[in-house]
C-alpha cells in the first residue's frame, strides 16, 4: 500500500498542472473591410466594434486582438465597453512595400460582464481584418513572454512566424499565431486560395479561405525549447504578414459555464465567380449553423455539406426577400473540418458560421423558422418585431436572427441580452464588406417566453426589411458535457517549419 502512494505521489509530482492550462473560451473571425477590388473601392470608416458572446467576456480572462490595417494608420485607441484599453501592440509586422500592417494586442484581466471593443483610428481606413479570442488560466499582468514576427512570400505554402524561445521558459506559455495574404496591398481575396492547414501541435481558433489567413494556438510545455509557429497555405508565392507571441500561463481567469454556448463565430463571404465552394470551419460544438444575409433572389444558396458527417445540411423554408439559413444538428467536428457550399446563382453575398458547443442531440427547436417583414417610415428609424420569436421548449436555448434591408444597414440590436454579431463602423455603406448591409445577432433564452428582435439603422433612405429567426435546445445537462476546446500541448519544437 505505501508503496502504492508513493507510485502516486511520483505521478502527481510529474504530472502538468492541467487546471492552469491556457485554454480557448470564444474566438470571432471577423472577415474584412476591402476598400480595393469589392465594392469598387467605396467601403471604409472609423470606430469599428465587435461585440463578443454573452457567456465571454469574463472575469480575469485574455484577449487577443488580431488586426491587419494600413500602414500609414494612427491607431488612437481600441478600448471595451467596460472603459479598459488594450496597450500598445505586443508585436508588428508590415508587408513588403509598407501598404498593410498586421499586429497583435494582448489585453489580461478582463473585467466580469465585458461585450465589447472599438478600435478607433486618427482617421478613416478603407482595409481592416481583426480576429480576437479570448483565453483564461493566462497570467492576469504582464502576460506577454516573448514575441515573432515575419513579412514573407510563401514560396512552399508554408507561413512560419520565426523561431523563438519565451523569455521565461521555466513555465508553460500559451503560443498564439496569426497570419494574413497581403500580397495584393488591400485585406481582400479570392475563393480559389488553397485551404489553410494548422500547425503540427497546433489548434485552429478560426481560418478563412477567401482572405487566406488564420488564427493558430497551442500551449508550449516549460523547458522545451525553441519553437517556430508555422502555418500552411497552399497558396504558392503569395505574401503573408505574421506574427506570433507567447503568453505566460498561470491559474487565473474564468471558465466558461456548462450549457449551450457559442464557441465560434466565422464571418466570411461566397464569391461571385465560383459556384461550389470549400472553406474551412474548425469547430468544436455540437451544433453547427450557417445564418446567409442574402435572399435567394439575390444569390440562391442551395446545399451545405461537410467533411465529418455524411449528407447535406438542412435548410430552413426559404421565405421571398429574407435571408436563409442551414444547420446540422448532434454534428461531428473537428479542427480540420471543411464545409461545402453551393450556390446556384452567384453572387458577393456575405454569411456568418456559428459553432455551438452544448446543444441537445435534436437541437433544432419546433417553433422553427419565423419570418417578418416592413417597410421603415424614415431613414435611421428603428426596426421592431422583426421578428418576434416564441420556443416551444419551456428551457435553455439560443436564438439567432437575421435582417436583410433593402438600404441598410443596421447597428445594434436593442433587445435585452441581444448580441449584434455583425461588425459596425461610422460610414459603414449598404453593401459594406463587413457583413454587407444586413444583421446578424443572437442571444440565450431560459424559457418559452416570446422574444420581440428590434434593431437599430443608419441608412440614408427608408428602406423595406425582412426579419428571421431560428432557434436551438440546450442539451440536458449530463449530456452537455463536452464545453471547452481542449487544447494541443507541445512538449518540445525544434526550429525548423
Amino acid at each position: 500500500m505505501r508503496r502504492a502512494l508513493a507510485i502516486f505521489a511520483l505521478l502527481l509530482l510529474a504530472t502538468p498542472t492541467w487546471a492552469q492550462t491556457p485554454t480557448m473560451v470564444h474566438h470571432i473571425w471577423g472577415g474584412g473591410m476591402d476598400g480595393g477590388s469589392l465594392n469598387g473601392g467605396a467601403d471604409g470608416g472609423n470606430g469599428i466594434v465587435m461585440h463578443v458572446d454573452s457567456k465571454a467576456g469574463l472575469a480575469g480572462n485574455a484577449w487577443v486582438l488580431c488586426m491587419t490595417y494600413p500602414a500609414a494608420a494612427t491607431i488612437t485607441s481600441i478600448a471595451t465597453d467596460q472603459s479598459q484599453t488594450f496597450p500598445t501592440a505586443a508585436v508588428s509586422i508590415n508587408n513588403s512595400g509598407a501598404t498593410l500592417t498586421t499586429a497583435m494586442f494582448v489585453l489580461p484581466n478582463l473585467t466580469a460582464g465585458t461585450g465589447r471593443l472599438t478600435v478607433t483610428f486618427g482617421a478613416d481606413v478603407a482595409d481592416f481584418q481583426a480576429s480576437l479570442t479570448e483565453f483564461y488560466n493566462v497570467a492576469t499582468a504582464s502576460p506577454v513572454n516573448g514575441t515573432t514576427s515575419a513579412n514573407l512570400f510563401a514560396a512552399s505554402g508554408a507561413v512560419a512566424a520565426g523561431s523563438f524561445t519565451p523569455t521565461d521558459d521555466t513555465i508553460d506559455n500559451l503560443i498564439v499565431q496569426c497570419a494574413l495574404d497581403v500580397h495584393s496591398g488591400h485585406t481582400d481575396g479570392s475563393l480559389t486560395q488553397a485551404l489553410p492547414t494548422v500547425g503540427p501541435g497546433f489548434t485552429f481558433a478560426g481560418a478563412d479561405r477567401r482572405l487566406a489567413g488564420a488564427v493558430q494556438y497551442t500551449v508550449k510545455l516549460a523547458d522545451s525549447g525553441p519553437i517556430n509557429p508555422t502555418l500552411t497555405f497552399g497558396t504558392s508565392g503569395d505574401q503573408f504578414n505574421t506574427v506570433a507571441a507567447a503568453l505566460k500561463s498561470a491559474t487565473a481567469g474564468t471558465a466558461p459555464a456548462a450549457g449551450i454556448r457559442v464557441v465560434r463565430m466565422i464571418h466570411s463571404n461566397a464569391d461571385s465567380s465560383v459556384a461550389t465552394f470549400t472553406i474551412p470551419f474548425p469547430s468544436s460544438g455540437n451544433t453547427l449553423a450557417m445564418v446567409i444575409g442574402y435572399s435567394t433572389a439575390n444569390d440562391s444558396y442551395s446545399t451545405v455539406s461537410d467533411s465529418l458527417n455524411a449528407g447535406n445540411w438542412t435548410k430552413t423554408a426559404d421565405v421571398t426577400d429574407a435571408g436563409q439559413s442551414f444547420y446540422r444538428e448532434n454534428a461531428m467536428t473537428g479542427d480540420a473540418m471543411t464545409i461545402t457550399i453551393t450556390h446556384t446563382s452567384p453572387n458577393v453575398s456575405w454569411f456568418i458560421l456559428y459553432d455551438i458547443t452544448g446543444g441537445a442531440t435534436s437541437s433544432f427547436d419546433a417553433t422553427g423558422r419565423i419570418d417578418a417583414s416592413g417597410t421603415q417610415a424614415a431613414a435611421n428609424d428603428n426596426i421592431v418585431n422583426a421578428p418576434d420569436y416564441t420556443p416551444t421548449t419551456n428551457g435553455n436555448g439560443i436564438t439567432i436572427a437575421n435582417l436583410v434591408m433593402g438600404t441598410g444597414p443596421p447597428k445594434d440590436n436593442l433587445g435585452a441580452g441581444q448580441t449584434h454579431d455583425a461588425l459596425w463602423y461610422t460610414g459603414k455603406p449598404d453593401g459594406g464588406t463587413l457583413d454587407s448591409g444586413d444583421g446578424f445577432a443572437h442571444a440565450y433564452y431560459t424559457s418559452s417566453a416570446a422574444q420581440n428582435w428590434p434593431w437599430s439603422t443608419a441608412n440614408t433612405v427608408n428602406s423595406a426589411w425582412w426579419g428571421s429567426a431560428i432557434s436551438f435546445k440546450e442539451a440536458p445537462a449530463v449530456a452537455a458535457a463536452r464545453t471547452l476546446d481542449s487544447p494541443k500541448i507541445i512538449l518540445a519544437m525544434d526550429d525548423e517549419p
